[in-house]
């Protein structure tokens, strides 16, 4: 390594029901003797059937301005998993590297260089270790809870989720939302609803489904005109019935003890 060359990190992550928009930009490390150029994001949505992927990869280029020591931090991604029910981590690696002076032109106490080109082959090298240690597939869920909750929790989300709507903020809508279906009891099987697309599926509910794919479209197309009223009227009546459902399963539960 020497003073002008340059250093590549290459990080890309997909999320699955997560807009690439929402994945957060990568930290930049900066210090003296080692520019920091971040690159702009490549950002790329795909629907399938309502359901949504986003994928995000980033690029920072370091380039070595003088010698010295230096050290790149490692990056650590953390999300929770909702199918195994625990918090999981992935590390991008660290790098230190040590830059050495130039030699003088006019020392010739050091050892031998062989004339010709320099050559490039260590340059590479570590580029290409780089690159393979640092590019990264991360599955990432925002704030997604399995646990037991209060009516309370259920309660709360769903308000951000008409205050979003009522704003027509799409993206806070859609954030709103996931929010609310972790706290959502199971409207058919034994699971909750993972995804929009899964959620609309469930109760069979076409004028959702239609709602939902334009608060995803708006998402994905900034500028997109949206409004929100449409669909809180709509998830304001799925809840009602979501509601009554569970209090007549409840009476049902109860009828055998009172003959």
């Amino acid at each position: 390594m020497q003073s002008s060359d340059a250093l590549t990190l290459t990080v890309s992550r997909s999320a699955a029901d997560v807009a690439a928009m929402l994945l957060p930009s990568l930290p930049v490390f900066r210090t003296e003797g080692l520019a920091a150029y971040p690159q702009a994001p490549e950002i790329s949505d795909r629907t399938n059937r309502g359901d949504l992927t986003g994928v995000r990869t980033d690029s920072i280029i370091w380039v070595i301005e003088r010698a010295g020591k230096y050290e790149i931090p490692g990056i650590r991604f953390q999300w929770w998993d909702p199918v195994r029910n625990e918090l999981q981590q992935r590390i991008v690696p660290g790098l230190s590297f040590d830059v050495p002076a130039p030699a003088s032109q006019g020392d010739n106490t050091g050892p031998a260089v062989r004339s010709g080109p320099p050559s490039d082959q260590g340059h590479w090298l570590f580029w290409v270790l780089l690159a393979g240690l640092l590019c990264v597939s991360a599955w990432v869920i925002f704030n997604r809870k399995t646990s037991a909750t209060t009516p309370e929790d259920e309660k709360s989300t769903f308000s951000r989720v008409q205050k979003a709507c009522s704003a027509n903020d799409a993206v806070q809508a859609y954030a709103a939302i996931h929010a609310w279906l972790a706290y959502l009891p199971p409207v058919s099987g034994e699971t909750r609803p993972a995804s929009l697309g899964a959620f609309a599926q469930s109760i069979n509910d076409e004028p959702l489904a239609d709602e939902l794919e334009a608060l995803q479209k708006a998402v994905i197309e900034p500028g997109t005109a949206w409004r929100g009223t449409g669909l809180v009227k709509r998830l304001k009546d799925i809840r009602q019935q979501i509601a009554e459902q569970k209090t007549v399963q409840s009476g049902s539960r109860l009828a055998p003890l009172n003959p």
